[in-house]
């Protein structure tokens, strides 16, 4: 099966380390380009959130 997502589960399933359950489930996970890039700008900054919290 394929799948198509949006921002929403990447970013929740990135934040508890949980990202390969969609390959898992579906096989192959499509993402379009604007989704990648929401998804990596918020994951990006969260990170860098924590950097500077140390």
């Amino acid at each position: 099966m394929i799948v198509i997502t949006n921002a929403s589960p990447l970013i929740a399933l990135g934040q508890t380390q949980r990202l390969t359950i969609l390959r898992s489930l579906f096989g192959r996970v499509l993402m379009p380009d604007t989704v990648y890039q929401e998804t990596m700008m918020i994951m990006m900054t969260e990170l860098n959130l924590l950097w500077n919290l140390r």
